[in-house]
């Protein structure tokens, strides 16, 4: 999605158009985005595995302990009213985000995080991330 959006903003800017091209990175956040919502012409949904279960638990408490929609449309409005491409409300994620492409940068394998951001654990990613490369 974000590729699709720097391609729009890009093209906007390239052909002169007075349009705005914003891209929105929420991190978690609380609205529920689980509740199934297939068309009732697609029959009933097939019960979910064990592995789906788990990640839906994990999802749900991240999506809780995130930000409000208010909150996060007051940050849209900020950054579109700015001419801001980049929309990211929570500091958390993109902590996470920056820890995870120097991970990449690196070459470095995967390190399992602690912390989700929205989840409120003792130690973050930043801080296994940061130890790991000391």
């Amino acid at each position: 999605m974000v590729a699709i959006t720097e391609d729009l903003f890009h093209t906007t800017k390239s052909a002169g158009l007075p349009i705005g091209v914003s891209v929105l990175c929420p991190g978690g956040s609380t609205p529920e985005l689980l509740t199934p919502n297939a068309p009732a012409e697609l029959g009933e949904r097939p019960d979910a595995d064990a592995t789906n279960a788990v990640i839906t638990s994990h999802l749900r408490r991240a999506l809780a302990e995130g930000a409000t929609p208010a909150y996060i449309a007051d940050k849209v409005f900020d950054a579109v009213s700015g001419g801001r491409f980049w929309v990211i409300p929570q500091q958390e994620f993109l902590d996470l985000a920056v820890d995870r492409w120097g991970s990449i940068a690196e070459h470095s394998d995967p390190v399992q995080a602690e912390q989700v951001p929205a989840c409120h654990h003792e130690r973050s990613y930043a801080t296994k991330y940061s130890q790991r490369s000391a």
